[in-house]
């Protein structure tokens, strides 16, 4: 059977730059840099009008200006800790080493580009090539809806019983009405991390029976949590950092699974009910809670698995030998002493534990700090 050869002529300029900025965009409605815009009209310019090469450039260039997609290395490792990707019965030092082994060999694969930021400190990032192959693996069980100006929460019914994990961060959200989640029985990982969420219904965690992380960090309007939360029996990690108006934390005591619980600058003026139940916590940061009030007298005791305690830039003071006499397995401490009494009592505390801290910071009077590690 014959084939005819049919003559494909290239695209006009105006066709070639409508399909190059389509694709460069990912149909989106985007806003690119100045920089990126000059280096793009380059590219396009240099694809003769070729529709398939247009493509594929266009689609390789995007990421090129995704700088906001940059994510600590530290934080990275903390997810990886959260979902049970690395070995929870090892040592918090052990499990960032293994932590920064996985990235190694994911920057080694090219699969991750290692950056650095103003800061100085280690990030990665992931190209738009990979990242749209991984959430097609994906498809179907997660939801990646990341920095795309969202200003509501979707329907997480889409996916109907197989969502598994869903990431909203860095929109423009800010507020979670009733009946967003029913039919999400497998969730086990739900990131709504800077945005501008000021209120979430109370019945929005109610089905969310199998949920292990959830991350509301960065959420400044917010000022209570829904009672729901206190039913999220398998949470292991639950992050309200930089909730900077958060004043109401519901009961905790339910939440025996939970691992890492971060309050650090937040609004409360004291520790969650129950808190003292969680008998498997192993990270406590209540850094900069600056208006938080006495913590109830043996709270930390009980705490018997914890690894990280941070108590940096709060008002608060703990008695070392009766608080923290039983913690065999603490490797970091950060903690407030408001006079030279308190500090050589600490001092001491250090010099008589069997196991030594591998760090501390200690804020003395008025603010300035001692360091150590090992």
């Amino acid at each position: 059977m014959g084939c005819k050869v049919f003559k494909v002529e290239p695209l006009c300029e105006e066709e070639a730059g409508n399909l190059f900025w389509a694709k460069l965009c990912n149909e989106e409605d985007t806003t690119l840099s100045p920089e990126v815009i000059e280096i793009a009209k380059f590219v396009a310019a240099k694809c003769d009008g070729l529709p398939l090469a247009i493509i594929t450039m266009a689609g390789s260039m995007r990421g090129v200006d995704d700088i906001h997609c940059k994510i600590p290395r530290d934080e990275l490792i903390r997810y990886f800790i959260a979902e049970g990707l690395i070995d929870r019965s090892k040592s918090s030092i052990r499990q960032f080493d293994e932590g920064h082994t996985i990235l190694n060999k994911l920057e080694r694969s090219c699969l991750l580009e290692h950056c650095n930021n103003d800061d100085g400190d280690a990030y990665v990032k992931m190209h738009d090539l990979i990242r749209d192959m991984a959430l097609k693996i994906t498809e179907n069980r997660f939801m990646v809806k990341a920095g795309v100006g969202l200003k509501e929460i979707p329907h997480l019914q889409e996916c109907a019983g197989n969502l598994e994990k869903v990431s909203l961060m860095k929109n423009n959200i800010q507020e979670i009405p009733c009946g967003w989640s029913r039919g999400c029985p497998s969730l086990s990982t739900l990131i709504l991390k800077d945005n501008r969420l000021k209120s979430i219904a109370a019945s929005f965690f109610k089905h969310m029976h199998a949920l292990q992380v959830l991350d509301l960090s960065g959420n400044s309007g917010i000022r209570v949590l829904p009672n729901s939360i206190s039913d999220l029996v398998k949470l292991t990690a639950l992050l309200l950092a930089h909730c900077t108006s958060l004043t109401y934390v519901p009961p905790l005591g339910k939440l025996r699974a939970l691992e890492e619980l971060d309050l650090s600058f937040t609004r409360i003026n004291r520790v969650p009910q129950r808190v003292d139940m969680l008998v498997n916590l192993k990270n406590l940061n209540m850094n900069g809670t600056h208006i938080l009030g006495n913590i109830p007298s043996r709270t930390f005791t009980r705490l018997s698995h914890l690894q990280l305690l941070r108590l940096e830039c709060t008002p608060v003071q703990i008695r070392a030998a009766e608080e923290l006499e039983g913690l065999t397995k603490l490797e970091e401490i950060d903690v407030y002493l408001k006079d030279v009494h308190s500090f050589n009592v600490f001092l001491k505390f250090l010099q008589h534990r069997e196991v030594p801290l591998g760090k501390y910071i200690l804020q003395f009077g008025g603010g300035s700090l001692f360091e150590y590690r090992s």
